[in-house]
């Protein structure tokens, strides 16, 4: 009798992260972004997408969803194995979804096309954090029940560590008006009232920094409170492990001395 069918991407997957480690090699080399072309975004965009979705984060959560779904069928008083349609998930059938899931990953791409990318510089002595969900992202504008961590929603952050000095940041296009309409100011006082500009913005010269970044592709340096902020984005997305070049887990230890929420990645809450 022959085998049962391998359900596998793996070779798929494996020339994905073959071009995409040239490119990353290749970004980390140059310290610079502006060099891509369409063709590598969308390359390095597919690569993200899947790298988001491939994650043990991504199975913790569907499980979740499964339990929910379950648990909301039996307070209804129902049956969960007289229902039409519905199937428990047991390794079998998270395998084949955890396929299928990957297998949607290109439909993702425009939302990463159409962010702003910007190269972020860390520094030797205080590197970045990347953890086993490294596809962290950060919202600071609430959307209520609705959420504000998706693709699409406005005022989206993606961060992803390329190295332990180097983070793809993919940021929402409002972002990008809103640093375009800030360096417009800037050069206008400039020229015209050059003696109020350090008064009146703060910071004027990281915001020719950051449009250089957009514009030209120049890494952005990064001050401590930008890695902090980074850094914890992955230790909260991670869902076991986070990795640090120096050894240094004193944020991560910190967080987790505060709150168990961190020992996990994120969840849904109802």
């Amino acid at each position: 009798a022959g085998s049962e069918p391998t359900l596998s991407l793996e070779p798929t997957l494996e020339k994905l992260e073959t071009s995409s480690s040239h490119l990353i090699k290749k970004i980390l080399r140059r310290g610079n972004i502006g060099w891509l072309t369409e063709d590598d975004k969308i390359s390095l965009s597919l690569f993200i997408s899947v790298q988001k979705l491939r994650t043990p984060h991504v199975r913790h959560i569907t499980m979740q969803m499964a339990s929910i779904l379950k648990e909301k069928i039996i307070s209804m008083g129902g049956n969960p194995n007289n229902v039409e349609n519905y199937k428990p998930f047991d390794k079998a059938s998270l395998k084949e979804f955890s396929i299928w899931i990957l297998s949607k990953a290109h439909e993702f791409i425009p939302h990463f096309l159409n962010k702003a990318w910007v190269l972020l510089k860390g520094k030797k002595d205080y590197p970045f954090y990347i953890s086993d969900n490294p596809i962290a992202l950060q919202n600071i504008n609430e959307y209520g029940p609705y959420g504000s961590l998706g693709l699409a929603v406005t005022g989206i952050e993606i961060y992803l560590p390329l190295s332990s000095v180097y983070t793809l940041a993919l940021l929402c296009p409002s972002y990008e008006k809103q640093i375009r309409e800030a360096y417009d100011t800037y050069k206008r006082l400039s020229l015209a009232a050059p003696f109020v500009v350090n008064s009146i913005i703060k910071a004027p010269f990281s915001i020719e920094k950051i449009m250089a970044g957009i514009d030209e592709g120049m890494a952005v340096d990064c001050v401590d409170d930008n890695i902090v902020n980074l850094n914890y984005l992955q230790v909260r997305h991670a869902e076991r492990y986070v990795y640090c070049q120096d050894d240094n887990f004193a944020l991560a230890c910190d967080m987790l001395d505060k709150t168990d929420e961190y020992k996990v990645g994120p969840r849904f809450i109802f």
